[in-house]
């Protein structure tokens, strides 16, 4: 008998053209989320699907096979310093970035992140 997977929504933008995106978190293990599929995401689906309103809480990781930004491609992400939001991150640009929220540019920060605002996969 196969458990439904503890399956999670996280929106994220994309800094260069600054669409939405989901990302798709299933958690592995306790705690443990892989990132494994991305997708275009309107704002009216983000709305009406309530992707803010949870929390996925531990470790997250990319699977081996993950796409990236459906958009761009960057391979990566980061959480703003000054909105909180996620958006995609080229892994290069480590001087600064800005955000495609809030505008803001910042320095790259460091350290795990350990809790996102999520949204159930319905």
């Amino acid at each position: 008998m196969s458990s439904i997977p503890n399956v999670q929504i996280l929106v994220s933008k994309c800094v260069i053209t600054k669409q939405l995106y989901g990302i798709r978190l299933e958690e592995k293990s306790k705690n443990k989320w892989k990132m494994n599929w991305a997708f275009p995401l309107s704002d009216h689906t983000v709305s009406a699907e309530k992707y803010s309103e949870s929390t996925a809480t531990g470790t997250f990781y990319f699977s081996k096979k993950w796409p990236g930004c459906p958009h761009c491609g960057n391979k990566s992400w980061f959480r703003c310093g000054t909105c909180g939001k996620i958006a995609c991150w080229d892994k290069v640009s480590l001087m600064s970035i800005t955000c495609p929220y809030c505008n803001i540019t910042a320095s790259m920060g460091s350290g795990a992140i350990t809790q996102l605002k999520t949204g159930g996969d319905r």
